[in-house]
């Protein structure tokens, strides 16, 4: 059963420029775990908060601070508009395309049919051999492959570490 988590108001009483303003301070200011030794689950840090998520705090994920991205040939102009935009933010640096699957630390693509806004996506954070870290973003429309890439920003600003990200691996419930 494929969940989707959707990024975007929460409520009427924010809008997108509002999150995207909130989001950027939080991971701007360190916050909420920057420096900290305690690793935060995706459920805890994320704002707004997904429609469905689930961590495992016993299962810590490592990536490194230049995470190399990898997409599908048809994603490519997308995913490297996106990465420029995080680039330009300065909050993730060192962004890159490339073209070998299983080395890359993300792996981003846009499939399937968009339903309301286009801005649902669905992410994951698998654990490899020695405790690598592999996100897995998946998204209907650019849109939401957008937003998983905020979110995204969100987690890995509070699970930094000096070497890099450590961060408990989620996944869709299901």
């Amino acid at each position: 059963m494929k969940e989707e988590t959707r990024v975007g108001r929460t409520s009427g009483m924010m809008n997108k420029g509002c999150c995207f303003r909130l989001a950027a301070w939080l991971a701007l200011s360190g916050l909420p775990g920057a420096g900290m030794a305690e690793i935060l689950p995706a459920e805890e840090v994320l704002l707004p908060a997904p429609s469905a998520c689930r961590s495992d705090r016993a299962a810590v994920a490592h990536l490194p601070l230049r995470l190399a991205v990898y997409a599908p040939e048809k994603d490519v102009p997308v995913v490297e508009a996106l990465l420029n935009v995080l680039n330009a933010q300065g909050v993730l640096s060192g962004l890159s395309i490339t073209c070998d699957k299983a080395s890359a630390d993300a792996v981003c693509s846009v499939e399937g049919t968009p339903s309301g806004t286009g801005e649902g996506y669905e992410a994951r954070l698998e654990r490899g051999g020695e405790g690598r870290g592999i996100l897995h973003l998946k998204a209907a429309a650019p849109q939401g492959l957008f937003y998983a890439w905020q979110s995204m920003v969100q987690i890995l600003s509070a699970n930094r570490t000096g070497e890099g990200f450590s961060v408990p691996v989620f996944f869709p419930p299901g």
